[in-house]
């Protein structure tokens, strides 16, 4: 839209540095940024030599920007949260899905945490993600991720974020091992289609008997927008031997909800039921790909919590 012109945008608010092979770095972020900055009537840069010198899509020319404001330079650390027992089931049926040599997706959160803690005796593992976290870094220097069998960007992880610590952004400053890419890339399915058996890995709030996915609403409370979630979920279907995975635990974390839902009622749909393949709990693995309504609703059944599962059988043969 943005690069269409259909949205439009009068001022870009950015951080930026100089790099020292010349221009600018955006450092941690470059997603949507060179597209803002171009669609742009007016660019303001603040100058935060906290950033690492990243390059890539993350580099701007310096007439990019128009007004050069001294930051404050600092940058807020957002270290990898610690995930519950729960999580840390669901993760290891989710790693039990991945061969070695393939290529994940894996984004920021608990979950996410989890499931690369899980992949810890895998090898030569790929990474092409829309953002990173701090755990990239230990699954490198394991030798658990080498990216030698990606098919493309060999030896080298993608992303369009990294949302860590300082150990990342040093990581990422300091390694050819890092490619910072904008969406256009990292989303695209075209691009995700020519990995080798790509897995992508999201999660959701809630997932109907149908195989229709909620990631945005919790208790009548708004948690976030649709994301990259479907690109990466369409991407991981369209690699030759990869797969989408949607991992979730079967409750809420107070225990009172199934997250195996018979309906998501007014509830949006994130990722639709023609685009799903496996959901992940702590119970098991439901492969929907191919399946009947009645079918589907068997699997998912069979991967909720047992105290929730003959309520929704009830409430699925009911509706």
């Amino acid at each position: 839209m943005l690069r269409a012109k259909a949205l439009s945008l009068d001022i870009a608010l950015i951080q930026a540095r100089r790099h020292p092979g010349g221009g600018l770095t955006l450092g941690v972020v470059c997603d949507f940024t060179q597209a803002m900055v171009e669609a742009a009537r007016l660019v303001i840069a603040l100058d935060n030599e906290m950033l690492p010198a990243t390059g890539g899509d993350a580099l701007l020319d310096e007439d990019d920007v128009d007004v050069w404001v001294d930051g404050d330079h600092r940058i807020i650390d957002m270290p990898d949260p610690e995930p519950s027992p729960v999580e840390r089931l669901v993760a290891r049926q989710v790693a039990a899905l991945i061969p070695d040599g393939a290529t994940v997706q894996l984004g920021i959160g608990t979950l996410p945490v989890a499931v690369a803690t899980a992949l810890s005796d895998h090898r030569n593992l790929g990474v092409h993600s829309g953002v990173v976290s701090d755990v990239l870094v230990d699954l490198i220097e394991r030798g658990v991720v080498t990216n030698a069998c990606k098919g493309r960007d060999h030896g080298v992880t993608v992303t369009g974020g990294l949302f860590g610590t300082q150990r990342l952004r040093d990581f990422a400053q300091g390694s050819e091992a890092v490619a910072m890419r904008n969406a256009e890339y990292t989303h695209s399915i075209a691009t995700m289609a020519t990995l080798r058996r790509f897995h992508s890995i999201n999660s959701a709030i809630e997932v109907d008997v149908t195989g229709q996915v909620n990631s945005e609403i919790a208790g009548g409370r708004y948690l976030g927008a649709v994301g990259g979630q479907l690109d990466f979920v369409r991407g991981g279907v369209a690699s030759n031997a990869g797969a989408s995975i949607i991992a979730l635990p079967s409750v809420t974390p107070d225990g009172k909800q199934s997250r195996i839902v018979a309906s998501l009622g007014s509830r949006p749909v994130t990722t639709p039921r023609s685009d799903i393949d496996v959901v992940v709990t702590e119970h098991g693995a439901a492969h929907l790909a191919g399946c009947s309504l009645a079918e589907r609703g068997r699997r998912l059944v069979a991967i909720a919590h047992p105290s929730f599962r003959e309520e929704i059988d009830r409430q699925m043969r009911a509706g």
